[in-house]
């Protein structure tokens, strides 16, 4: 059914949503020495955290965009370059 699909798409894209805010806010709490750790400066790490949720590659479900950010999924398990849960 049409409905069920659209449904199953919107819960799907909330639950992106929800794990890149909550990616982009941890992003936002790494110190110096670990953003370093994962290849990236403490700005670009910022900048990262500063866009919104909305704001990601939705064809590869990245977050790096057009843009080639450092920070975004690793593989297809899609867990964060940087904090694995």
């Amino acid at each position: 059914m049409v409905l069920s699909g659209l449904v199953k798409r919107g819960w799907a894209t909330i639950k992106i949503w929800r794990e890149i805010s909550k990616e982009r806010s941890e992003l936002r709490r790494l110190s110096e020495h670990l953003a370093k750790d994962i290849g990236i400066s403490r700005a670009e790490a910022e900048r990262e955290a500063d866009r919104p949720f909305w704001d990601y590659d939705a064809d590869t479900k990245s977050l790096h965009g057009d843009r080639g950010d450092p920070v975004g999924r690793v593989g297809a398990d899609r867990k964060s370059c940087c904090l694995q849960s």
